[in-house]
């Protein structure tokens, strides 16, 4: 083997890694290119992804407050409400009460002025004996 052989060997080695590192350099700008198209996309979908997380959450947000809404409006009806049958009932009470107090003294009176003449009754024959005691006394001496 002579030297001429080792240039020539020597230059095909160095022509195929000179080749080899062309397709090495671009292979890795490929992937690079590729690697940063793969990064923009991830973005945005990632970005996509938070935009719609966002809009879901303001969504419910805004059924939430409309939910509170009318809940608040509901629960504002039913203030009213108790309200108006809370001064019915007492009204009803107020009512209730005198006409119970009505029917008792019409059903009572009867009785009540009875026991009132009863009473006078007594009185006056019990005044009506201490007279006639006294008269009596009167007349002894």
């Amino acid at each position: 083997m002579t030297s001429n052989d080792n240039y020539v060997t020597v230059e095909i080695f160095n022509a195929g890694i000179s080749r080899l590192e062309a397709i090495n350099e671009k292979n890795l700008a490929l992937i690079q290119k590729e690697n940063a198209e793969f990064r923009m996309v991830l973005r945005e979908d990632i970005n996509n992804f938070k935009n719609e997380v966002k809009a879901d959450i303001e969504n419910f947000k805004k059924e939430m407050r409309s939910e509170f809404a009318e809940i608040h409006a509901e629960i504002g009806q039913l203030n009213t409400k108790i309200e108006i049958q809370t001064a019915r009932i007492d009204t009803l009470f107020h009512w209730n009460y005198w006409l119970l107090s009505i029917i008792l003294v019409l059903v009572a009176m009867p009785n009540i002025i009875a026991g009132v003449k009863s009473l006078f009754c007594a009185l006056s024959e019990g005044i009506a004996k201490i007279v006639v005691l006294f008269k009596r006394k009167g007349q002894i001496r």
